[in-house]
């Protein structure tokens, strides 16, 4: 896969198409003579073309209606930013779709519980990865076609077939959104990434837009993933408030037991998610992989009760 071809947003294509002359030549002065040793050709056998069938038309994409707002994610502070949402992207893209019903929530419930099961069950199975997304591994990226070719392989367990596919495709292909309401919510999502990530203005000089381009690119790659990031939020924040509950569940030595504590201790009553994400990152150091994914596992049986019914 070339990365050039993956600029759908960021570049266009001039395509040409060569106009071929033909020559023909002229006819001789005087017929040529014929030689009349010449073995006759076999007889041709003439084989009947197969019937063409006529060829069904393809049925006409409907437009999106005029009164849909595709940029209703956006909204912006004082300053023009782009305010960050606050679930995931797709689910608030839904939220905001004009053309969902109110009784599509309630059909969608039990689809939406499993799918975030599912996710959360690949997410900490993948919680290696994970961690390198939390670190930047995406914005980290060189400007290079080998670099994105391995981040696309690094990334390939959290994406399908390994992984769900993201959110309204599946539910379009359950028949819970029609076509319209798919490409209205694809259509909200991608605008509002590329308002919070603007493709480069013309009179940017050319090296400096190759690479703002490229970080556009490599948000776009990001957003499949948007989904897990937030479920990792989510286990984070609660793993943090209720470490105290959980530590005596992970089957460590005490020794280990006071070293989570310790690390947990430095949060204050009403500490923000950054601080908080930074304690719960600092547990790499102390607990293994499979210490930590059973903290996560643990924060989401939390999290599922503190939602049942909801």
């Amino acid at each position: 896969m070339k990365t050039h071809r993956l600029l759908p947003v960021v570049a266009g294509l001039a395509l040409t198409l060569p106009v071929i002359a033909q020559v023909v030549t002229p006819p001789p002065a005087t017929a040529p003579t014929v030689d009349q040793n010449l073995p006759k050709p076999a007889p041709r056998t003439f084989v009947e073309a197969p019937k063409a069938h006529p060829t069904q038309a393809q049925p006409v994409q409907e437009p999106i209606p005029s009164d849909v707002d595709l940029n209703a994610l956006i909204k912006k502070d004082a300053d023009g930013k782009v305010i960050p949402l606050k679930g995931p992207l797709y689910l608030e893209a839904l939220k905001a779709n004009s053309k969902i019903p109110p009784d599509f929530w309630d059909r969608a419930k039990p689809f939406l519980e499993e799918r975030r099961q599912n996710m959360e069950f690949v997410m900490i199975n993948n919680l290696d990865l994970m961690d390198k997304i939390e670190d930047g591994i995406f914005e980290s990226t060189g400007f290079d076609k080998a670099q994105v070719d391995k981040l696309l392989s690094t990334a390939r367990p959290l994406m399908k077939p390994a992984a769900p596919d993201v959110l309204s495709k599946e539910l379009k292909n359950r028949n819970l959104i029609s076509d319209m309401q798919y490409r209205i919510t694809e259509s909200l999502v991608r605008n509002y990434v590329l308002a919070k990530n603007p493709v480069p203005k013309a009179d940017v000089p050319k090296d400096e837009r190759g690479k703002q381009s490229f970080a556009v690119l490599i948000q776009l790659y990001k957003i499949p993933f948007d989904e897990f990031v937030h479920i990792h939020h989510d286990l984070t924040e609660v793993a943090a408030d209720n470490m105290r509950d959980i530590v005596p569940l992970l089957n460590v030595d005490d020794a280990t037991a006071s070293k989570v504590r310790e690390a947990m201790s430095k949060l204050k009553k009403g500490a923000s998610y950054d601080d908080k994400a930074t304690a719960v990152k600092s547990l790499r150091d102390v607990l293994t992989m499979d210490q930590r994914k059973e903290v996560l596992r643990q924060a989401g049986t939390i999290w599922k009760a503190q939602h049942e019914g909801k």
